[in-house]
């Protein structure tokens, strides 16, 4: 998890110290993982709501980088996510809801950062 900031010299100089746990990155990340979630569960289009509640969050690291990673356990929804021949009402669901929800996202971890 990195944090850059430009132009910005005393808090670049009071972070560079800073040191976060990795129980509170869990946290933090928990945290924006359960937020985007549910956002993704609530647009997620619904007939019978089981692909709404296959989504699950999980805590793992990627590349030396703690990481929260989104996924659904329904093997039907890449094509809702990217349509079919017979399938195009809700293409890119998930990658718009995520677009636009990301300013939030953001704003959780960067609470979660700088908060004691």
């Amino acid at each position: 998890m990195g944090i850059q900031a430009i132009g910005f010299l005393e808090l670049e100089d009071g972070i560079d110290d800073m040191q976060i746990s990795d129980s509170k990155k869990k946290d933090i990340l928990q945290k924006a993982g359960t937020y985007a979630r549910e956002k993704v569960r609530a647009e997620t289009y619904k007939r019978t709501g089981m692909l709404s509640r296959s989504w699950r969050t999980k805590f793992q690291r990627v590349d030396g980088n703690w990481s929260i990673r989104l996924y659904s356990i329904a093997n039907h929804d890449i094509y809702n996510e990217f349509g079919s021949s017979t399938n195009k009402a809700h293409i890119g669901f998930f990658s718009n809801t995520i677009d636009r929800e990301m300013k939030q996202i953001t704003d959780i971890i960067i609470e979660g950062v700088t908060v004691k």
